[in-house]
């Protein structure tokens, strides 16, 4: 399977220094990082554990079949970010090594929303959170800011629910937590992989480690080159390459 991945600088010198490149722990905020150990733990459970001990996934895109869409764009959470100094890498990773999901889905998840297949689904839980006295109003300023939407919507069949300002508290529950994590999985079901498919092209993919002789391209970008507005679309636009020789 062919997927591109970024990584900073020092990441890609430690990959050819070393051969294998696995990642550190990141995330941001409590919500998301509740949401990246359960991924970790789906990433076991579908691939396999991780060989070296870590359980922290290499974040890629992977574009299904002949989709056209923009160039892979750097994930909003990742720690490259920080980076002044950036690679896009073009790999191979057998398919068994990968778990895909939809990203339109697993954005909203780290956002404080969740998921289900059906308004009555979502009725179902709902009921569950007043049972446990919850209030699900997303009333804090940050969830607001950050989706412009009601508390409650659905698209296509699939409901959104704000649990802003208590995602955090919902998701540490000992009853709710687990029941509101069973619902996310269906993020990896294939009749649910190209949600908003049209607007975007990209999966996203989810796998332990990158060793050096999977890496097929690379691509380099500067921090000025990243900030431009038009790199957003085309960040392949001004980047050097350079096609490692198998």
């Amino acid at each position: 399977m062919k997927l591109w991945t970024f990584q900073s600088l020092d990441r890609w010198q430690t990959l050819q220094d070393e051969g294998v490149l696995h990642t550190p722990p990141f995330c941001s905020g409590e919500t998301a990082c509740i949401a990246c150990t359960w991924m970790a733990e789906q990433l076991t459970k579908r691939t396999g554990p991780s060989t070296s001990g870590t359980f922290n996934p290499i974040w890629a895109w992977y574009k299904p079949g002949a989709k056209r869409g923009p160039s892979p764009r750097l994930r909003s959470e990742s720690s490259v970010w920080s980076a002044e100094k950036i690679v896009r890498l073009e790999i191979e990773i057998p398919d068994s090594d990968v778990l895909l999901s939809n990203y339109y889905f697993w954005e909203n998840i780290t956002f404080g929303f969740q998921l289900a297949q059906s308004g009555q689904e979502m009725g179902e839980l709902v009921k569950e959170l007043n049972s446990a006295g919850f209030a699900i109003p997303c009333s804090d300023a940050r969830c607001a800011e950050q989706h412009d939407t009601s508390d409650f919507r659905q698209s296509n069949g699939v409901a959104f629910l704000s649990l802003c300002p208590h995602s955090s508290t919902t998701l540490r529950h000992p009853e709710l937590g687990p029941s509101i994590r069973r619902r996310w999985e269906f993020i990896f079901d294939p009749n649910f992989l190209n949600y908003k498919m049209e607007s975007w092209g990209w999966l996203q993919a989810a796998l332990w480690e990158i060793r050096l002789d999977q890496v097929v391209q690379v691509k380099h970008f500067s921090r000025e080159q990243l900030n431009r507005k038009e790199a957003k679309e085309a960040l392949n636009a001004a980047a050097s390459d350079t096609r490692l020789q198998k």
